[in-house]
């Protein structure tokens, strides 16, 4: 598992440094205190801990070399060094991050129709109790790996 901070380093986009379990370990905090997916589920209700973590899950069969961590506060997936997905629980819905305006431009036809989604800059947003479809979900992760591993579309 790995986390950001800001500010300790330039290996990171934007000055941030990505730390594993072990740098962790030596006085930064425990990566559940840092929110790492694990740590963030189990601090949610349990049905809101069900439709997030399997949202998790999904992109995990999609990326399975994806390690959770830490981006712009958020847990997160991190894949080759980036953040690939984060999925949060607001008040209202549920938020979906997949850290780029491009992928939910590139999957908002598919996300909306999803009855009480809508879609905003670098943000999708869906009701727990209608979830997004796991095909769904799988072009989401398809789309920003491919990102970040520079594939055109």
């Amino acid at each position: 598992m790995r986390a950001c901070h800001p500010g300790l380093g330039a290996h990171g986009a934007r000055g941030r440094r990505w730390l594993s379990a072990a740098d962790a370990s030596t006085g930064v905090g425990t990566m559940a205190e840092q929110g790492t997916v694990a740590g963030y589920l189990l601090d949610l209700e349990p049905a809101d801990a069900e439709v997030i973590g399997h949202v998790y899950a999904v992109a995990r069969e999609v990326v399975p070399s994806a390690e959770e961590g830490v981006s712009y506060g958020m847990p997160a997936l991190i894949y080759r060094g980036k953040p690939l997905l984060s999925v949060m629980r607001a008040k209202k819905h549920v938020g979906l991050y997949p850290y780029s305006s491009t992928v939910v431009a590139a999957v908002a036809d598919a996300v909306t129709e999803v009855p009480g989604t809508s879609t905003d800059k670098g943000t999708i947003r869906f009701q727990p109790t209608v979830p997004l479809p796991d095909a769904v979900v799988r072009q989401i992760v398809v789309a920003r790996r491919d990102q970040i591993d520079g594939v055109t579309p």
